[in-house]
């Protein structure tokens, strides 16, 4: 099989052929995990004749044009894990934010009082 030229992540399609470090063809690219915005990749799901796997970015060896090509064999790729559910991601909103008490209000508090005395209103 033609893998052609090396290519990046970004260029990755569903239905790209995933084979071993032997070159047999474990299955089919499912879909990309990766933060766009941040240039991070995750790794990918592979379609396998035993399920959907996940592939690590760590065991992935070269990503083609036409193929993509994993570090490790033929029998350890049956070992790879089933897809899991991301960790839910955790944002502060304005809600959980609140004025720390401290050097931040004392120095209100003078700074009032002092227009005050200064008749700086």
């Amino acid at each position: 099989m033609e893998e052609g030229e090396r290519s990046s992540w970004e260029a990755l399609e569903p239905g790209t052929p995933v084979l071993s470090a032997d070159g047999q063809q474990i299955g089919t690219v499912k879909e990309v995990l990766a933060a766009t915005e941040q240039d991070i990749f995750e790794g990918m799901i592979c379609h396998t004749p035993d399920g959907e796997r996940y592939v690590d970015e760590e065991i992935i060896g070269d990503i083609r044009d036409h193929a993509v090509e994993l570090k490790i064999d033929a029998a350890a790729s049956g070992q790879l894990p089933p897809p899991s559910p991301a960790p839910a991601a955790m944002e502060v909103g304005v809600d959980e934010v609140s004025e720390a008490p401290g050097a931040y209000k004392r120095e209100l508090f003078f700074k009032r009082w002092w227009n005050r005395l200064t008749g700086n209103y």
